[in-house]
Formats: C-alpha cells, structure tokens, sequence
C-alpha cells in the first residue's frame, strides 16, 4: 500500500514515517514523499503502485529511507541500524532501494540491536519505507 507521508500517522507506517508525518503536521517543512507499507518482505512489493508513486512525485532524484516499528521512539533511535540509500534515480533503481531497505530489517546489526534493547517487544518487526525527495 502506498501512502502519502502527510498521512502516515499510524502504527504501521514505522517510526520514522510517522515522526516525519508529525512535523509536517506542525507545520514544518519536511521533503514531499510516500510511505510504502505492507510489504513484510521484498516479494511483497507492489512494483507497478511504487513506479506510479514515484512517477507523480517527478521522478527526480529521491532517499529510500527504512522505518522500522521499532525505531525513532522514545526508548530507541535504531540510528544506522537500517539502510538508507540516497540519490536515488529511475524505477529499477527505486524498486533495488526499497528492497536493499527491506532486507536490513533481518541484517545481523539490527537483530543484535533489537536482541540487545528487546526493541520489539515479542513481537514480529515489520517495517515500512519511506521514500522522499531529495
């Protein structure tokens, strides 16, 4: 499912999508993006919503940022735990971005760190991603 960032306030959008949707609420000036959720593993993707998505975002130059359940609250950052890949250009390279950020999710440095603060509670960490211009 795609997403609007102004309008990932919710649970599944990940830490980082729904602090960004914050400061866009307050009226901060936050870079135009989407949130993609949903996708539990890179064979979920919605290959044909994302390109659609990226194409009316004008298909410049865009970050593919992780946003993990776990990460940006208040007990814990996850800063440098997930990939973020910048500049960003052109479909293919967007759907390789988005897949790279996914598959961080299971990478041995955040499963140490969400091992070591017990960031996921029990459950089963998801993440979103969030992708905006640059």
């Amino acid at each position: 499912m795609i997403t609007p960032l102004q309008r990932a306030n919710e649970e599944r959008f990940g830490g980082k999508a729904r602090g960004l949707c914050r400061l866009l609420a307050s009226g901060l000036s936050v870079p135009e993006g989407f949130v993609i959720t949903g996708a539990a593993a890179p064979g979920a993707l919605e290959r044909g919503a994302i390109l659609e998505a990226y194409a009316e975002l004008g298909e410049g130059p865009v970050a593919v940022r992780s946003s993990a359940s776990w990460e940006d609250g208040q007990e814990d950052s996850a800063a440098g735990q997930l990939d973020t890949v910048l500049d960003v250009r052109g479909g293919e390279a967007l759907l390789a971005a988005v897949t790279r950020c996914l598959a961080s999710l299971q990478g041995e440095r955040a499963a140490a760190y969400r091992q070591a603060r017990g960031a996921d509670g029990g459950g089963e960490p998801f993440m979103a991603v969030v992708v905006q211009r640059m």
